[in-house]
């Protein structure tokens, strides 16, 4: 008697469930977006770029282009409290499409470092104990290094200079922060006029599973392909 009544019983378990998940995306549906705060930072951002969050300090880094050559950095705001904390110099700053810098941004919080893309083909590494560069690594393009990936098993970074004349990605070790090896992208053809088709940029995303299981670590390159 008991193994009959298991069926309805899960039945009514599941329907609940169902109701609630229901319920649970209506109320979320009718959620507005809504301003919390304004943050102020000096010079109000004529030129900015990538932004990273590291959620385990809770704080918030935004590339700031500026609005001329030799005054880039990165812009550091506390997310919890919602205020400007201080900026990072030593960055390329506005030096035209292609050229400015800073670009990509992320943290390494383990490392208690931030690495940034530069306009002069650099990526720089940032000692967030002291909040200066400490290491500027050259990727040996003619034009920025963009946007940035971290292999946490392997320890490498990989970032996309997407702006030369063969787009390529290359590869650093965090460990010694020297280049490890580059992958050129071929030169695509003129892109349509729709935003769709552009030729510009490299996306790519890097699958890294634990060191225990089978090592099929795989770089996928997002190229973008003229518009038929």
């Amino acid at each position: 008697m008991k193994q009959r009544n298991l069926i309805p019983i899960s039945l009514l378990v599941w329907g609940l469930l169902a109701l609630f998940a229901v319920a649970t995306s209506s109320a979320d549906d009718n959620i507005v977006p809504r301003k919390i705060t304004t943050i102020t930072i000096p010079g109000n951002l004529p030129h900015f770029d990538i932004s990273w969050v590291d959620s385990a300090s809770e704080t918030y880094y935004l590339a700031d282009r500026t609005s001329t050559p030799g005054t880039g950095r990165v812009e550091v705001i506390d997310a919890e409290h919602d205020t400007f904390l201080y900026s990072i110099t030593g960055f390329v700053g506005n030096a035209g499409s292609g050229l400015s810098g800073p670009d990509g941004v992320l943290v390494i919080h383990k490392r208690n470092e931030l690495w940034a893309g530069d306009g002069d083909s650099t990526v720089k590494v940032v000692d967030l104990a002291t909040g200066s560069v400490v290491t500027s690594i050259p990727t040996g393009g003619d034009h920025r290094a963009d946007e940035l990936a971290y292999d946490p098993v392997d320890q490498v970074i990989l970032v996309a200079n997407d702006r030369d004349a063969v787009p390529f990605v290359t590869f650093i070790s965090v460990e010694t922060r020297t280049v490890l090896g580059i992958s050129p992208t071929p030169k695509l053809p003129p892109a349509s006029s729709s935003p769709f088709g552009t030729s510009k940029g490299i996306g790519f995303t890097c699958r890294c599973p634990p060191r225990s299981r089978t090592r099929t670590e795989k770089l996928t390159k997002s190229i973008p392909r003229r518009k038929a």
